[in-house]
């Protein structure tokens, strides 16, 4: 024998094990597939940032809904002397909360001039009532005399307004969007007028026109849904299918007896 033929010979698979490499091959390759399927993002229906900033005093505070690097809204706190000008006595007598949107088309729920104050679990969408000018969110003054006056859906008498939304519609590329704004408000006067506002977190819909719940950070279907009464069933891992028949039969003999016990 040539030197040629024994090496062929000795490189040479049985028609068994280059049929179970093959079958090895095929499934890894159809795992891969299912594993880049199963890797891919799913595409997000409500995009939600939480965060707590607190707005500041005389400064303008910008709101980016979708982080495009367009400015949607503007709050503003402004906060003055008896004079009208934050600074001159010393002591401030009015203090008022007020939200702007920043692009045409854009609204906050309420009427106007007023930006409403939700409760959780309110739906934002075309159905409400809109203001599209700036929206008074809530104010004290003070009158000689006559104590605090206190104005607006997020004023409370003075007592804090915690946990309540801003209903937004606004514009991307030119097609309507509905979100909402959390924010923790408190509008009072001890001893001067004082307005503090937080904003804790804000989402929208990202499918045009669509309404959004207030508070809710994320549709029912994005959640993968676990039954707890299923039990797990058996996967036959590569090992056992590049391996052939013998081991598929004890696995799907298995796989009979689990179904069996399940039904009975």
């Amino acid at each position: 024998m040539t030197r040629v033929s024994r090496f062929r010979q000795a490189c040479s698979l049985s028609d068994s094990l280059s049929q179970r490499l093959n079958v090895y091959a095929l499934v890894a390759g159809a795992a891969g597939v299912a594993a880049l399927a199963l890797a891919q993002p799913s595409e997000a229906k409500i995009v939600y940032t939480p965060t707590h900033r607190k707005i500041p005093l005389n400064k303008d505070f910008i709101l980016d809904l979708n982080h495009d690097g367009t400015s949607d809204f503007r709050f503003r706190i402004y906060a003055s002397d008896v004079n009208g000008v934050r600074g001159t006595s010393g002591t401030r007598d009015s203090a008022f909360l007020w939200i702007y949107p920043q692009v045409k088309g854009n609204q906050v729920v309420g009427m106007v001039p007023h930006a409403s104050a939700l409760r959780a679990g309110v739906k934002i969408g075309s159905k409400r009532t809109f203001n599209s000018g700036r929206g008074s969110m809530g104010g004290v003054g003070f009158i000689s005399g006559d104590g605090p006056q206190y104005y607006g859906p997020w004023a409370n008498s003075g007592k804090p307004v915690d946990n309540h939304y801003l209903g937004l519609e606004f514009v991307i590329n030119g097609k309507i969007h509905f979100g909402w704004a959390r924010l923790n408000v408190r509008i009072y006067r001890n001893p001067e007028a004082t307005v503090s506002a937080v904003l804790t977190g804000y989402a929208y819909e990202t499918i045009p026109g669509k309404p959004i719940v207030a508070g809710v950070t994320k549709e029912p279907d994005d959640a993968p849904i676990v039954s707890l009464n299923t039990p797990t069933p058996k996967v036959a891992t590569l090992g056992i299918l590049a391996l052939g028949a013998p081991p598929l039969s004890i696995w799907r003999r298995d796989q009979s007896v689990g179904v069996a016990r399940e039904r009975d």
